[in-house]
């Protein structure tokens, strides 16, 4: 995975607005989870992971951020492989 740094760190300094519309019109959802008092939405956007923390209790979205590799451990274990569209040799 590419790093965070360089000039995607932009995205995470972007108006809120302007990332809900990317992630709208150009992401691909990958996987959500419950997560606390959340419920985040992982979503893949050239070459990048995305979260989207849906805090329940508020019924809003409180945060769109790129994903880091230790953000992204939370969701390694919810993954299924074939559901991506990959084949698993047996």
């Amino acid at each position: 995975m590419p790093s965070k740094g360089g000039h995607m760190n932009v995205f995470d300094n972007l108006d809120f607005g302007i990332k809900r519309d990317i992630i709208k019109r150009h992401a691909t959802l990958v996987l959500k989870l419950d997560y606390f008092n959340y419920e985040v939405r992982l979503y893949s956007w050239d070459k990048y992971f995305i979260e989207e923390y849906f805090e329940t209790s508020a019924q809003k979205v409180t945060r769109i951020s790129l994903a880091s590799e230790k953000d992204l451990l939370k969701f390694i274990r919810n993954i299924c492989i074939t559901d991506l569209g990959f084949n698993c040799l047996s």
